[in-house]
């Protein structure tokens, strides 16, 4: 029986992990409590760590639970609470639905919450969306011609916008950024660990934390397959 969910239980949980189809070597061990952040090397795992791809093996649990355990609708409850940035070159079908609007993208997932309302939704969307530099709001264009760093930042808007937010996954989330509108989103990110909520930064290059302003602690040391 999985664990319940506790302050003490971590939100996210690799054990043993082998990820399918990527070009790192060897398997993954990880712990992330609340309000954590942590650097785990690796190229575009976000998919299988959700449990929607299989892992090549190994275990993912999040608040203690594998996904394997859920039920449909426990899993659908749980994706609700995660907010995840794609990387930019990883498959375009992981990142946006080719036939929507950049902006229909990003609320389209949280339109099934049904404790928030389309009203609430579209208020929050547009505040996050002028906090990190879409002055204009969320971009009303299909993403195949929608400009790279405006992708970028209604990424960040689809990632910050679950409430409760329990867990973020960022791909290389700075790659293709505005160069201005970095510390927007360094400050989202604390907003949102002040909040309770872990942060798994995922890249195959080693982010600065320090240089970035972010308040990593002691054991934010990159986690390498072993």
């Amino acid at each position: 029986m999985a664990a319940p969910e506790t302050d003490q239980t971590p939100v996210l949980r690799l054990e043993a992990v082998r990820f399918s189809g990527l070009r790192n070597e060897g398997t993954f061990d990880l712990e992330l409590g609340r309000g954590e952040i942590r650097h785990l090397r690796a190229f575009a795992p976000a998919l299988q760590i959700l449990g929607i791809v299989p892992l090549a093996s190994g275990t993912v649990s999040v608040n203690g639970k594998p996904w394997e355990e859920r039920s449909v609708i426990d899993r659908e409850r749980q994706l609700r609470r995660i907010g995840t940035v794609y990387h930019p070159r990883g498959p375009s079908s992981s990142v946006w639905v080719g036939n929507l609007d950049i902006d229909e993208n990003v609320r389209l997932a949280a339109h099934f919450d049904p404790a928030r309302t389309s009203t609430t939704l579209g208020r929050q969307a547009d505040a996050l969306a002028k906090r990190v530099g879409l002055a204009e709001g969320l971009p009303t264009t299909r993403p195949a011609v929608t400009p790279l760093p405006d992708q970028v930042l209604s990424q960040w808007v689809r990632a910050f916008l679950p409430d409760p937010l329990d867990l973020l996954l960022l791909e290389s989330p700075l790659e293709g950024a505005p160069a201005e509108s970095i510390a927007a989103f360094v400050a989202e990110i604390e907003r949102v660990r002040n909040a309770g909520c872990s942060i798994l930064w995922i890249s195959e290059a080693v982010p600065d934390f320090v240089a970035l302003g972010i308040h990593a602690g002691p054991d934010h040391d990159p986690n390498t397959p072993t």
